[in-house]
């Protein structure tokens, strides 16, 4: 499959290049106002900036101007990487973001994308109040799901979604009215397992060690976890946490803080078995054992500056990224102690995620316009 649909992308542009026109592209190198997608060889020390456009005929073309909202990629080869961005569609490259096509036009925001785990030509991406398949590499997409709204909420978006890579039938997804979207028939038909108290913002599955276990963060009520492929949930803001900024251990349930609920980010942690990181308005938690959340200690001061994105790196559960408005911070040591990385962007550091084998780093870029 992964063959066929590389020859599909070749045969594309092969009767541009028998015609003499050519296939080119154009590096950026003024980034430091850009947007799009970044990428480090080096864990962010250095960046390029990686937002060309194939295009025939010799026209110029980058999207150094998008905000980047979605990441993914296949399970078997690295080097395919699918971004959804704000307002341009799905860009999608097979050479570690060197440079890309572009599908899924003016269909609006790219929620989230996820690319089966077994035929890598069948991608799903939630887009504005819709969930999008593809079957044959991008080349054609229809609608499998859309919210029709209420008339107490006419606008209802599709957040996240996820694959159950064990069986791949089982989709699960995540509406902004805090509906919970289950499919077992690849996408075929719905149904609504469970119904949160506010909006989902992230929604993922632990592929890299149990598909029965999903979690899910909302908008305002905190995080959940589900045990059995979505059907049943618990409230994980009952827990109790360690409280790093005080001498003596003092557990209380974190949902007991004020602006706990309230959440900035929150990530799958894949260098363990079942882990999570969340970052709310108080700070950095970390979910390993299930029991407790043990909190990490920031260089950034409460409240005063946003929390986009957090990252664990799955080869290394003690190096931990999060990113701001401003900076890449960076720890090797769980959280003990920090370093400080410049953004190669005016722009937010919105998502950050490391390729599949950790060649690379990626870092997606939002401006949040005031």
């Amino acid at each position: 499959m992964q063959n066929f649909k590389k020859s599909f992308i070749f045969l594309a542009i092969l009767p541009l290049i028998l015609s003499g026109c050519i296939i080119s592209f154009k590096k950026t190198n003024d980034i430091g106002s850009s947007g799009g997608i970044f990428r480090s060889p080096n864990v962010g020390s250095t960046w390029e900036h990686t937002t060309t456009i194939y295009t025939p005929g010799g026209q110029e073309q980058n999207f150094s101007g998008s905000n980047i909202t979605a990441i993914a990629f296949e399970a078997d080869d690295p080097a395919v990487v699918y971004l959804g961005s704000q307002h341009d569609g799905i860009f999608y490259s097979y050479n570690y973001g060197q440079a890309w096509f572009r599908t899924l036009l003016n269909k609006g925001t790219i929620n989230d994308i996820v690319v089966h785990p077994r035929y890598r030509c069948t991608i799903y991406a939630a887009v504005h109040n819709s969930i999008y398949k593809t079957e044959d590499c991008t080349r054609s997409w229809k609608q499998v799901y859309f919210e029709t709204g209420t008339s107490g909420n006419p606008s209802i978006f599709i957040t996240s979604l996820d694959i159950k890579h064990s069986e791949p039938n089982v989709i699960l997804a995540g509406n902004s009215a805090g509906s919970i979207l289950k499919s077992t028939d690849n996408g075929t038909s719905w149904y609504v397992p469970a119904r949160l108290p506010s909006g989902i913002t992230n929604l993922f599955i632990q592929n890299h060690s149990d598909s029965n276990i999903a979690y899910i963060s909302t908008k305002s009520s905190g995080v959940y976890r589900s045990p059995n492929s979505g059907e049943g949930w618990n409230n994980l803001m009952e827990l109790p946490f360690d409280e790093a900024e005080i001498e003596e251990t003092d557990f209380r349930a974190l949902k007991d803080i004020k602006n706990a609920n309230s959440v900035l980010a929150f990530e799958s942690d894949k260098s363990v078995p079942d882990g999570v990181v969340l970052i709310n308005r108080f700070g950095m938690f970390r979910l390993i054992d299930g029991n407790l959340w043990t909190q990490i200690k920031l260089l950034t001061p409460k409240a005063q500056e946003v929390i986009y994105s957090a990252l664990v790196n799955p080869k290394n559960s003690n190096e931990i990224f999060y990113g701001t408005s401003q900076a890449i911070y960076h720890s090797v040591d769980g959280g003990v102690s920090w370093a400080i990385n410049n953004l190669p962007t005016a722009h937010n550091a919105w998502l950050l995620n490391f390729s599949p084998d950790n060649k690379y780093l990626y870092l997606g870029a939002y401006l949040i316009q005031q």
